[in-house]
């Protein structure tokens, strides 16, 4: 069985399906992919690795069909879901804590900058840095 072939199985389950249908499909399009990136056809043992699949972007539940990984990136991109979370996991990260309600206004005007700016990774990270909440971190040396 190849690796995408075990997967299914996991998806298909109805036990283990309710989890694992909700995050193993995205990574059906980056299995031709090895750990270093080079791409593959087929697995070492001579199974084929597609790169096709799906996601469901909340609050929907419709997958969207992607037949390869440049497809699956396009569909997250232009989500506005995955820009929120990429921009809420961004935010904790950068402030080394978890959202609290405090930060509803940063995270709003960063959202703001972000879509006004084109939002690229970039436009992301640059309206993060420049957030109140960010320029004013209390460190210790404070």
């Amino acid at each position: 069985q190849s690796i995408r072939d075990v997967s299914e199985t996991r998806t298909d389950h109805p036990v283990c399906g309710v989890c694992h249908q909700q995050f193993e499909p995205l990574v059906w399009g980056m299995v031709p992919f090895n750990a270093v990136g080079d791409y593959h056809l087929v697995d070492e043992f001579g199974h084929n690795l597609p790169e096709d699949g799906y996601v469901v972007i909340p609050p929907s539940d419709d997958k969207i069909n992607y037949s390869s990984v440049n497809e699956m990136a396009d569909i997250l991109a232009a989500s506005p879901r995955t820009m929120d979370c990429a921009t809420l996991k961004s935010f904790e990260y950068l402030m080394a804590r978890e959202v609290t309600t405090a930060d509803s206004c940063s995270l709003a005007d960063a959202r703001n900058e972000i879509s006004s700016t084109g939002g690229s990774y970039q436009d992301m990270l640059r309206a993060l840095l420049m957030t109140e909440k960010f320029r004013n971190i209390k460190t210790e040396a404070n």
